[in-house]
């Protein structure tokens, strides 16, 4: 399965991309989704239920965090630059169907992603791990 940017999510990156006037110095937030659901260019915040398991708190992805955009085919892409982000539960287990990445505010998905073979259970012997990354094309 690959990224999807919902359309809510474009809206937010073009808005701040063209509108801010200062660099984004605010971390976005990469959360673990636990409801068994597949992004959509339609989807929204809430259709997305952050996993909930003992232990577990999403992640920042601070601006300085990630590589400069690096051209790949006929895109952009970006990663972040410190690798793989593990996410624990500290009891129990919690079945995830993928990721997905909020504005700082946590108000708008911005991009997400379900995994290629779901769900991956969250438990304490069993972390879940994330490589953040981000491909844009101009469909223009």
């Amino acid at each position: 399965m690959s990224v999807i940017v919902p359309n809510e999510g474009l809206q937010w990156l073009l808005t701040r991309m063209l509108k801010q006037p200062n660099p984004l110095t605010d971390p976005f937030r990469l959360r673990l989704f636990q409801n068994n659901y597949t992004p959509v260019h339609g989807s929204v915040l809430a259709d997305f239920t952050q996993c909930t398991a003992a232990g577990y708190t999403s992640k920042n992805l601070a601006p300085s965090g990630w590589i400069d955009a690096l051209p790949s085919g006929d895109a952009a892409m970006s990663y972040w630059a410190a690798g793989i982000l593990t996410f624990t539960a500290s009891a129990g287990s919690q079945n995830t169907f993928g990721y997905y990445v909020t504005d700082p505010d946590g108000n708008f998905c911005l991009w997400a992603e379900r995994w290629p073979v779901a769900p991956q259970p969250l438990a304490p012997a069993t972390p879940v791990q994330v490589l953040p990354s981000l491909r844009m094309l101009s469909l223009f």
